[in-house]
C-alpha cells in the first residue's frame, strides 16, 4: 500500500461519491469529528448543499494481541438548505432533499472495495443537526461507514525500516547438549547491549 489507509478510504469515497453527486453542485470537504459551530457556520456559508467527509475512530479488536487489526470508522455529512421546510427533505426544482440525497449516499458507500483496505459497511444512516444552529432552513444527515482494517503494517514501514532491517537474532545454544543454554524470552535488546 502506497498510502495510509485513511486517506485510501477518503479518496475512494470521494470519488465513488463524484459519480452522482456532480462537484459543481455539491462542495466535498475534509472535515473534523465532530465539527465545532463555528466549522459549521463556515459550511453554511459557503455553499450548499454540501458534503463533509471525517475520520472518526480506530476500534482496535479486543484480542488483535501485538498486532493492531480492527475498524477504522468514518462519517459522511449532507447538509441541504431550502427556504422551504418540506422540500428542505423532499427536495424541489430550486435543490435536492436531504432523504434521497442521503439513501443515494449510503447506497453508493456500502460495499465499496478500496483497495489494499477492504470493504466499507454502512453502519447507520440518520438525521442530525448542529448544537447552536437554529436556521429552520437547513436539514442535515450523517452517513457512519467502517471497515475492517489490519494496521500492523500499513505503509509498509516495517519491513522497509531501518532499524527492522538491523534486528539481529542469536540463539544461546549448549552446543554439546544440543539445547537452549537458557530460558527462552521475548526480551529483544538492541545490538550492542
Amino acid at each position: 500500500m502506497s498510502t495510509d489507509p485513511i486517506t485510501a478510504v477518503h479518496q475512494a469515497v470521494e470519488a465513488r461519491l463524484r459519480t452522482v453527486f456532480a462537484p459543481s453542485r455539491w462542495p466535498f470537504e475534509l472535515v473534523p469529528s465532530p465539527m465545532t459551530l463555528d466549522e459549521f457556520k463556515g459550511v453554511v456559508a459557503k455553499a450548499t448543499p454540501w458534503l463533509g467527509f471525517s475520520w472518526r475512530s480506530i476500534e482496535p479488536d479486543a484480542n488483535a494481541g501485538r498486532t493492531i487489526t480492527g475498524r477504522l470508522g468514518f462519517t459522511l455529512t449532507i447538509v441541504i438548505k431550502n427556504t422551504s421546510r418540506a422540500a428542505r427533505f423532499l427536495g424541489d426544482r430550486v435543490g435536492p432533499g436531504l432523504y434521497p440525497s442521503t439513501i443515494a449516499a449510503a447506497a453508493l458507500l456500502h460495499g465499496l472495495t478500496v483497495p489494499g483496505v477492504g470493504t466499507l459497511s454502512v453502519t447507520r444512516a440518520g438525521s442530525a443537526f448542529a448544537d447552536g444552529w437554529s436556521d429552520v432552513g437547513i436539514a442535515i444527515a450523517t452517513v457512519d461507514v467502517d471497515v475492517g482494517v489490519d494496521l500492523s503494517d500499513a505503509l509498509d514501514a516495517i519491513a522497509s525500516s531501518d532499524d527492522f532491517l538491523r534486528l539481529v537474532t542469536a540463539w544461546d545454544l549448549d552446543a554439546e547438549a544440543g539445547q537452549a543454554a537458557g530460558e527462552p524470552t521475548d526480551t529483544i535488546l538492541p545490538r550492542g547491549t
